[in-house]
C-alpha cells in the first residue's frame, strides 16, 4: 500500500476512535442541567371604572282619592193645600134689542072733488080752477130709543173651601206610674243562738304583749249563709289581732240577709272586739 492509502485508512481510524472516544466520555459525564429563568412579567391595569346603575325612580304614592260628599237627603216637602180654584163670575153679554121701527106715516087725506062748474054759455073762458092741495101733515119723531140695561149677571156661588181637617186630640197622658215601695230589707246577723259560732282565737303572743282592740271585718255573706269574701274595714292596730278577726270570720255561719222576704247574698261588718280584761 502507498502512503497515501496508509494516510486515509489512519485518518479514518483516527476519527472513530474520536467518535467512540467522545461518545464514552458523554455517557460517563452528567448532563448539565441548563435552567432557564422564567420570568414573570405582571402589569398592573386599572380597572374600569365601574358604572352604577341609574337608581330606580320612586314614583311617590297615588293621593288617596277624597270620599264623595255625604249627600243630605233633600228635606221633606212642606204639604201644600192645593188651591182652591177661583170661579171668576163673567158677566154676560148684554142683547142689543133692535129700536122698534117708527109707525108707518099717515097717508096724505085725499083732496076733495072738485066742483063741477058749469060753462056760462059764450062766456069768457074762465081762469082754470086751482084746485090747493092741503100740505101733508109732519110726521111725528121717532120716539126716542129706549137705552136696554143689560140683564145683571146671575149670582155665582162660590163654594168656600173646604175646611182643613182639624187634627185628633192630643191622646191623654198616661198617669204617672207610680215606683212600688221598696222591699223590706232584713240585714244578715251572726247572734241567732243556733249557729254556734266559737269566739275568735286570742294569739297568745297578743296575750304577752298586752295588745287588745275593735276589728270591724266585712264579710259577703251568700244566700245560704255561708261567707264567701272577707275584708278588712277597720284594723285594731296589731296584725296578729286583724289575722284572727278575718280567720274567724270566714268560719262563721249567718243568717242571710233578705229583701222582701227573698234571701239573697250581702255585705255585713261584723265588729270583733279582743279585750284582755275578759280572759
Amino acid at each position: 500500500m502507498n502512503a497515501r492509502t496508509w494516510a486515509i485508512v489512519s485518518s479514518v481510524v483516527a476519527l472513530h476512535v474520536l467518535a467512540l472516544w467522545a461518545l464514552h466520555q458523554g455517557l460517563l459525564r452528567r448532563m448539565v442541567e441548563v435552567v432557564v429563568p422564567v420570568m414573570l412579567v405582571s402589569t398592573a391595569t386599572n380597572p374600569p371604572p365601574e358604572i352604577k346603575p341609574p337608581p330606580p325612580e320612586v314614583k311617590p304614592p297615588p293621593k288617596p282619592e277624597p270620599p264623595p260628599p255625604k249627600q243630605e237627603p233633600p228635606p221633606p216637602a212642606a204639604e201644600t193645600k192645593p188651591p182652591v180654584p177661583v170661579i171668576q163670575a163673567t158677566p154676560p153679554k148684554p142683547v142689543l134689542t133692535p129700536p122698534p121701527s117708527p109707525p108707518p106715516a099717515a097717508p096724505p087725506p085725499s083732496a076733495p072733488p072738485a066742483p063741477e062748474v058749469l060753462a056760462a054759455p059764450k062766456a069768457a073762458p074762465a081762469a082754470p080752477a086751482v084746485v090747493t092741495t092741503p100740505a101733508p101733515a109732519p110726521a111725528p119723531p121717532p120716539p126716542p130709543a129706549v137705552a136696554v140695561a143689560p140683564p145683571a149677571p146671575a149670582p155665582v156661588s162660590v163654594a168656600p173651601p173646604a175646611p182643613a181637617a182639624t187634627p185628633a186630640p192630643p191622646a191623654p197622658a198616661p198617669a204617672p206610674v207610680v215606683a212600688p215601695a221598696p222591699a223590706k230589707v232584713e240585714l244578715p246577723s251572726s247572734k241567732a243562738d243556733y249557729l254556734h259560732n266559737p269566739p275568735p282565737d286570742y294569739p297568745r303572743m297578743s296575750v304577752r304583749l298586752g295588745e287588745q282592740g275593735q276589728v270591724v271585718v266585712k264579710v259577703l255573706i251568700g244566700a245560704d249563709g255561708v261567707p264567701q269574701k272577707v275584708e278588712l274595714q277597720t284594723s285594731s292596730g296589731f296584725e296578729r289581732l286583724d289575722k284572727s278577726a278575718l280567720d274567724a270570720a270566714m268560719r262563721w255561719r249567718y243568717v242571710p240577709g233578705k229583701r222582701g222576704g227573698v234571701a239573697e247574698a250581702m255585705w255585713y261588718q261584723v265588729p270583733i272586739t279582743f279585750n284582755l280584761k275578759k280572759e
